[in-house]
């Protein structure tokens, strides 16, 4: 049996098949007594060059060993499958086990795509969130104004209010004093009348008076001089 190095770029849009494929190599691998040495779903990266219209690929790195049968199989599988974007398969002198080269590149190219679009992400929310706050601030302003507007008018009718209440309010006092003006005028008319026939009826006695004082002058005159006699 002879070690090989197996590389295959898959199309990005059909992962699961590629992983699938990917589980069937190291089947077929297993399955004819072969031995895998290393295998590493190395996930998505971008292409030197677009592919079938592909700016990225899954990438997929088994290091195994196997017989001529095992590698005629695999690369049937490789054959008539429209989703490879690109393979090889390079015979290597000795097993390959540790963590390849591919596999570290692309861990630091996801790092740092992942921390370039975490900023990116982080400056479109931070300029989204300037633009919210912008809008609130327009809307506060505009919301400010029609308070305004509504207090303005609430003042205006509550004077309008007040002045008519007041008005209502004076012309019924007036109203009022004049019903009591007329009432003590009534009063005093009564008073008046009243006094009137009290003087009358004190006219009266002092006239009954002066005719009682008379005849009882004359009387004592008239007794005056049957004494004298």
């Amino acid at each position: 049996m002879n070690h090989y190095e197996i590389v295959f770029i898959f199309n990005p849009d059909q992962k699961e098949l590629g992983s699938a494929l990917f589980s069937k190599v190291l089947e077929v691998t297993k399955n004819n007594k072969g031995v895998v040495h290393r295998s590493e779903e190395i996930g998505s990266r971008r292409l030197a060059y677009p592919i079938k219209d592909f700016f990225r690929g899954e990438y997929f790195l088994l290091n195994i060993e196997c017989d001529a049968k095992s590698l005629a199989s695999i690369n049937e599988l490789f054959k008539f499958n429209e989703n490879i974007l690109r393979s090889s398969v390079l015979k290597k002198k000795k097993a390959e086990t540790s963590k390849s080269a591919l596999m570290e590149q692309s861990k630091e190219a996801s790092s740092y795509e992942e921390n370039k679009d975490r900023k990116s992400f982080s400056n479109k929310v931070s300029s989204e969130a300037k633009k919210i706050v912008s809008k609130a601030e327009e809307v506060v302003e505009e919301v400010v104004e029609e308070v305004k507007e509504v207090v303005e008018k609430a003042e205006e009718v509550v004077e309008e209010v007040v002045e008519e209440v007041v008005e209502e309010v004076v012309e019924e006092v007036v109203e009022e004093v004049k019903e009591v003006v007329e009432k003590a005028e009534e009063v005093v008319e009564e008073v008046v009348e009243e006094v009137k026939e009290v003087v009358e009826k004190a006219e009266e006695v002092v006239e009954e008076a002066k005719e009682k004082a008379s005849g009882v002058f004359a009387k004592v005159k008239n007794v005056f001089k049957s004494d004298k006699k």
